[in-house]
């Protein structure tokens, strides 16, 4: 594992979170295992954890519990205790740091890589009233991603969102929330067809 969260204890009701971005592990000669103070227990390699710190969860500010802040107060006193934030834990840490609610509002995109366990969630509202990107390799998930989102979208009550799906990939998805028009073409046109025909007009 190459990168990963861990929070570690810092003043009573703060836990300062880090992400882990690099360990390495290092094998030391023979002559040198000796000067590892850990006697009988001196293994001949050295394991270095590189971490950056990202910010402080605070127990309580204020009226408001759990709060995340991207700036630190405090730092990690020698030999404290680091715990990873794993399942339940990073589902919940990362929806504090969405502010993502248990509301209606709340769409999943699926698990971390991290931890299957854990699953991903984004606030619906904020998502749709901002410009979103979704990038990656080929084969990395964008179209089950999309599609993922089109699904939960469909069931709020709300909702309105238009896909131009240039390559046909998501004609599959059906259900109330879903209805699939084609872009009008000159012989819809001088056929007079249209919306009750599934046929879309642009500009409409």
């Amino acid at each position: 594992m190459s990168t990963g969260w861990w929070h570690c204890r810092a003043a009573a009701g703060h836990k300062l979170v880090r992400v882990i971005y690099k360990i390495t592990r290092t094998a030391l000669e023979e002559a040198k295992v000796a000067d590892v103070d850990l006697g009988a227990e001196a293994h001949p390699e050295v394991n270095l954890v590189r971490v950056t710190l990202i910010g402080t969860l605070l127990d309580r500010d204020g009226s408001r519990s759990n709060v995340f802040r991207r700036t630190l107060e405090t730092v990690p006193e020698i030999d404290a205790y680091c715990f990873a934030l794993e399942g339940e834990r990073l589902t919940r840490f990362m929806s504090v740091i969405s502010n993502v609610t248990a509301g209606a509002q709340r769409l999943s995109l699926g698990a971390y890589t991290l931890d299957p366990k854990a699953e991903a969630y984004v606030d619906g509202n904020k998502l749709f009233q901002r410009h979103a990107l979704v990038v990656g390799s080929t084969g990395s998930g964008k179209s089950w991603t999309t599609a993922r989102l089109l699904e939960q979208v469909a069931e709020l009550k709300s909702a309105n969102a238009i896909v131009f799906d240039m390559h046909g990939e998501y004609a599959s998805m059906v259900g109330d929330g879903f209805v699939h028009l084609r872009v009008a073409g000159p012989g819809d046109i001088d056929a007079g067809r249209g919306l009750s025909d599934g046929i879309l007009h642009l500009p409409y």
